[in-house]
């Protein structure tokens, strides 16, 4: 399933990579990432990403990571070094540095808005998940 796929939603929490056939049972963490190679997602450029309390049966409550990487082969996603040298994973795409969220005292309670630097492939994650439903976008 390595590779760059157009994705359809199947339900809720599952995804069918449009034009792949499968080669076996998949075991491990799957990791989906936007491209963001077209006007106005262009890499080297910032654009606004938000997060979202979907507001279902729980207040949100995670540490939620914005990273980017530049290049992909048929294992692995890199990103550019300070040094200038490809690096396994991603890097931290926050160009505001940490910032903290204030606790959300109801369900739906909150969102939050930051400035982003743009990679090629850019990925969401919830770290530290405890409770709640999150959305997250890219705006241009």
């Amino acid at each position: 399933m390595n590779g760059e796929w157009s994705i359809s939603a199947v339900a809720a929490t599952t995804v069918s990579l449009d034009g792949s056939v499968g080669n076996g049972a998949f075991a491990g963490t799957a990791v989906v990432a936007a491209i963001c190679d077209q006007t106005p997602f262009l890499p080297k450029n910032s654009a606004l990403a938000t997060v979202h309390d979907m507001g279902l049966a729980a207040i949100g409550v995670a540490t939620i990571v914005l990273e980017g990487a530049d290049s992909l082969d048929a294992t692995q996603f890199y990103y550019t070094n300070s040094s200038g040298v490809a690096t396994a994973g991603f890097k931290d795409s926050l160009l505001s540095g940490e910032i903290a969220i204030l606790a959300q005292t109801v369900v739906g309670g909150g969102s939050c808005w930051v400035e982003v630097a743009l990679s090629r492939y850019m990925t969401m994650r919830a770290s530290a998940h405890t409770t709640g439903t999150f959305q997250g976008a890219l705006v241009a």
